[in-house]
């Protein structure tokens, strides 16, 4: 890997950590995955900074994309649970429609303190429609 990467990646990191949006998307791969993958991770990166969004949501962007009539929240959620950086794709900004933050590889309290670092507290998501 060249030093570039690294370096963008440890800028961003620093800014988001900060409590700020890095505004710009470090470079990365995710080697090979799936279209279904790459569909749900294109979409998760449409979130912006501080937003939520139910794992239905991502459901019905993907089945629009794929001309069907539903995709299953629970496919969305295997993805998102397969997704190997999760914070610079931002899984944590998924939750469910009871307005329970829902599963997190890295642990309950890692995504409560996430959402709260970008302004969410449980009772006061940023809901994207």
């Amino acid at each position: 890997m060249n030093k570039e990467v690294f370096e963008t990646s440890i800028s961003w990191l620093n800014i988001y950590f900060k409590g700020e949006n890095p505004h710009f998307l470090p470079k990365y791969s995710l080697g090979e995955i799936s279209d279904f993958r790459q569909l749900v991770y294109g979409d998760l990166l449409k979130l912006s900074f501080g937003e939520v969004a139910f794992y239905s949501y991502i459901g019905e962007k993907i089945a629009v994309k794929k001309n069907i009539n539903s995709m299953s929240s629970r496919a969305v959620g295997t993805a998102i649970g397969k997704n190997p950086i999760s914070i610079i794709i931002p899984c944590h900004r998924i939750i469910r429609k009871d307005l329970n933050i829902g599963n997190y590889d890295g642990g309950f309290e890692n995504k409560k303190n996430l959402l709260e670092l970008e302004g969410n507290t449980i009772k006061d998501f940023k809901i994207v429609k």
